[in-house]
């Protein structure tokens, strides 16, 4: 079985993941293919182009990434794109503070599975 994985962030983070990739000898495991990629959330252009990587419906893990609330929505229109194409979306969170629950109300409303 082959292996497609994409590991995304920021621009500026990019350097460091692609050292992370070559510190733990990733680019030497049969059948996967690892490769780092910008996305900027909300940004639809970097998320088609994310999502045009995939041949097949991806399962996305997303951690420790609702933090700022002037993120929710970019955020989550960015996890709606991938759930169009059929990808299953998992948000690994711990509750810090209160507001945190208005990101999943955002989902509900949109008719995600909280």
């Amino acid at each position: 079985l082959s292996t497609h994985i994409a590991i995304t962030d920021l621009p500026e983070a990019l350097p460091g993941m692609l050292e992370n990739i070559h510190l733990n000898q990733v680019e030497n495991y049969a059948n996967i293919k690892l490769e780092s990629l910008e996305l900027c959330w909300g940004n639809v252009g970097q998320y088609e182009s994310c999502i045009s990587k995939f041949n097949s419906c991806p399962v996305v893990i997303a951690a420790d990434c609702i933090y700022w609330t002037s993120l929710f929505a970019p955020f989550l229109q960015t996890v709606e794109a991938f759930c169009k194409i059929g990808a299953t979306v998992i948000i690994a969170h711990v509750k810090r503070w209160k507001k945190d629950s208005i990101f999943f109300s955002m989902c509900k409303k949109k008719g995600l599975t909280v």
